[in-house]
């Protein structure tokens, strides 16, 4: 009886695996993704349009999905927790650890040259300072937190949260989560004689 509810969770388990979102969908080309609806439309989620971005891995095939869903809001976040709860199962979520350095206080003396640097020339990930994510499905969802710095010029430029759901192909969410593991063995080792 066991074997046949392990086989028929396996079967669940394969037929909800994550495959992109919405029309944007993993292993696409550049040019297949830029003709989808989600990227030529967008989407409107909790009252807004919302920006949808993808990166490509080394044969130019969508493996990673960003749903931007603008600056921090708690009922916003409790919200979508709720609903991939019911969609995914959850994996991972961030320990008080990296809570509490997620929460830190952060330092804002960029000089002009980083400022202006991060504005012409810098990526997304340039810009993130920090991120807590909240994993579904082996890591293949996410919704993220993330702490980054914005740029609108030289002399306009802060900090924010901003919220992203994520999806990642199944390769990449497995290379992801074992970073992570990686990270927290580092961060919870203790110190020993040995050590010193």
């Amino acid at each position: 009886m066991r074997l046949i509810l392990f086989i028929i969770a396996m079967f669940v388990s394969l037929s909800l695996a994550v495959d992109g979102y919405q029309d944007l969908k993993f292993g696409m080309t550049r040019e297949e993704a830029n003709a989808t609806k989600v990227m030529t439309e967008g989407v409107v989620m909790f009252g807004a349009k919302r920006k949808v971005e993808y990166r490509v891995d080394d044969e130019q095939k969508v493996c990673k999905i960003y749903v931007d869903l603008g600056e921090f809001d708690t009922d916003i976040q409790k919200s979508l927790f709720d609903a991939l709860s019911k969609k995914y199962t959850a994996f991972s979520s961030p320990t008080e650890n990296e809570l509490n350095l997620y929460n830190k206080e952060v330092e804002t003396d960029y000089d002009f040259d980083t400022i202006v640097w991060l504005q012409l020339k810098g990526s997304f990930e340039d810009r993130v300072i920090r991120a807590a994510f909240w994993d579904f499905d082996n890591a293949q969802a996410s919704l993220a937190v993330i702490k980054l710095i914005y740029v609108r010029g030289a002399h306009d430029w802060g900090i924010k949260d901003n919220m992203y759901l994520v999806y990642r192909t199944k390769d990449l969410a497995e290379s992801y989560y074992n970073q992570i593991l990686k990270t927290r063995k580092i961060q919870n080792k203790k110190i020993t004689l040995d050590d010193l």
